[in-house]
This record gives C-alpha cells, sequence and structure tokens, in this order.
C-alpha cells in the first residue's frame, strides 16, 4: 500500500484512498487505485473497492491529493500511463464523485503535456479557488512545475503550462489558506544544475500566491542545505543525463560549487499540509547523511510563518 490519502466525506465518514502494487507475471508492476471508508472515525472500515479507470494502464493518486469542493463534488487528481502495457507518457485524468463516493467517473479530458520522450504530468495536486475554478499543480521533468485549470469542478482542463517555478521531477501539496483566498504550495524548488548533480529534492520551499496561482511570493524552505528561498525560471529546464561523482572528493568539491553544505538532510520529499485553526501541521519524508532509511518530519507552523519572507 502507498500514497494514502484521508477525506472527510459529506456525510461525516473518513474514506481512506490507497494504491496497491500488483505483481503482473512478465510484464512488470501495475497500479490500483482502492477505497475504503470508516463510519466509526477509523476504528473499523469497510471492505476495499477499486476505482480504476478502465484501459490497460496503472492509476496512481499522490498522497493526501483528495479534495472535496465546494459543492460536494469529490476530486481525486489521478495520473495514469506507468504501466508497461502503454507507450504513452504519463497524463492526468482525474476521478469524479457527486454521491459521496458511491459512484465515480472519469474526467473524459485527459490533461497531458505535448512531449517527444516520456515525462508528462504525474503527482499532482489540486485546490478549489475563491471563485469556484479548481487550479491543478502537476509534478514533470521538463525542469518546472506546471499549472492547469478547470471551470466546471474537474470535468475539462485548460492547456498545462510552465509555471516559473523551476522544480525536479517531484510532487507538491497545495490548499487555500483558512479564511483567505491565498493558495499555500509546497514542492522542490531546484535549479536544473542541483538536478543534474544528483541535488534534486534537498530544498523543500513554500510559497504563497494571493492571485490564484498566477504567481508565487513569501518563498520560506522547510528544509534545504543553503539558504537561497529564490531560484529565478532562468535556472530552470530538464536536467539531462544525470551525473555521477567518482569519489567524495568530487561530490564536495561540487557541494561547494553549489554553495550547498551538509546538514544532515539531503533529500525533502512528498509533503502533506493540514490546517488546525491558524497552525499549518505538516509532513515530509527525509533522508540523508548517517540515517538508515528515510523519517518523517513533521513541523508545526503559525500561518504568519509563510509570509515572513517577501
Amino acid at each position: 500500500m502507498l500514497s494514502a490519502s484521508f477525506l472527510r466525506l459529506g456525510s461525516g465518514a473518513i474514506a481512506l484512498f490507497y494504491c496497491k502494487l500488483t505483481d503482473v507475471e512478465g510484464t512488470g508492476v501495475f497500479h490500483d487505485l482502492k477505497m475504503r471508508a470508516s463510519q466509526d472515525e477509523g476504528q473499523t472500515w469497510d471492505a476495499e473497492r477499486t476505482l480504476n479507470i478502465p484501459g490497460n494502464h496503472s492509476q496512481v493518486l499522490l498522497n493526501d491529493s483528495a479534495v472535496r469542493l465546494s459543492t460536494g463534488r469529490i476530486l481525486l487528481p489521478t495520473y495514469c500511463g506507468l504501466s508497461p502495457y502503454s507507450p504513452d507518457p504519463e497524463f492526468n485524468q482525474p476521478l469524479i464523485s457527486d454521491d459521496d463516493g458511491e459512484t465515480w467517473f472519469p474526467s473524459p479530458y485527459r490533461v497531458c503535456r505535448q512531449v517527444t520522450a516520456g515525462g508528462g504530468l504525474s503527482e499532482s495536486s489540486v485546490v478549489e479557488r475563491s471563485d469556484g475554478s479548481v487550479l491543478m499543480i502537476s509534478r514533470t521533468n521538463a525542469g518546472f512545475m506546471f499549472r492547469s485549470e478547470s471551470r466546471d469542478g474537474g470535468e475539462t482542463w485548460s492547456r498545462p503550462a510552465a509555471t516559473d517555478i523551476p522544480a525536479s521531477g517531484s510532487p507538491s501539496s497545495l490548499r487555500r489558506i483558512p479564511g483567505s483566498d491565498d493558495i499555500l504550495l509546497i514542492c522542490n524548488q531546484i535549479s536544473q544544475e542541483e538536478s543534474r548533480w544528483g541535488f534534486f529534492r534537498h530544498r523543500l520551499t513554500a510559497f504563497i500566491s494571493t492571485d490564484g496561482g498566477e504567481t508565487w511570493i513569501h518563498r520560506r524552505n522547510l528544509s534545504s542545505m543553503d539558504d537561497r528561498t529564490y531560484i529565478p525560471p532562468t535556472e530552470g529546464g530538464p536536467r539531462g543525463k544525470l551525473e555521477k561523482y567518482s569519489d567524495e572528493v568530487q561530490r564536495s568539491a561540487k557541494m561547494k560549487e553549489l554553495g550547498l553544505e551538509d546538514n544532515g538532510v539531503a533529500m525533502a520529499e512528498y509533503s502533506s499540509l493540514l490546517f488546525v485553526g491558524k497552525m499549518a501541521v505538516i509532513t515530509y519524508d527525509v533522508y540523508g547523511t548517517g540515517m538508515v532509511g528515510h523519517a518523517l518530519h513533521v513541523r508545526i507552523l503559525p500561518v504568519e510563518w509563510f509570509y515572513e519572507y517577501p
């Protein structure tokens, strides 16, 4: 099981969405999207249901990305195309429910990039804006986060376009600030050169948008190997071939050249975000020097913290 998302339903029940890996003999691993619900605050859970869109492809939902819109509609920004059955690049095709998760139908619109080889859109987060429209931010291998929007509750989407945020191929978290029209985004803001040398998730940055996701300001790092909070768009783009170090001496020299310091955390990724009153509860996975495997960091921050940098 991986990539879990919890969601409070209109009935008061809790829905759990997650992915399961199925090893299909001779073809590799296939991802199935599952759902269960609890009527007693997680003490017991009903039978597992499969929510896949018909077709020979995997279907995956990023952790902590299920949303319930103000209309009551549930929107799951699922993505497909990771299966060995399909040569297509990854694409987003959200799942929608208008009856509190009893039945589901896919968006008739596949949200994808025009690419000549691999690397479409995946691991998306969505947020409902104050005017009822929906903003989607997606992971790509193009060196930038991409955005798309829907004016009909997730059924049709605008053509995806690059934001001005240079990023590695990694996911994001997206939420409205309670009591505000402002949007909070968390993602790995990384330059092309950092990504090319393997530092592709060391900087996890929080951003605020006050114009519905058109621009992003008030950038603050949740985790980083330096103190840079702004990577200009000119430093973004596909990393190309990942460089390899001949030894630790070369790695240390490259870190010095890039202005990075080994502070014990070389990778911070896969965040989750929850607002409790005027506080933000953020979790993210970390990996670094001296760690055996990965660890989970938890940050509890006042909303004002995100506005303290320009």
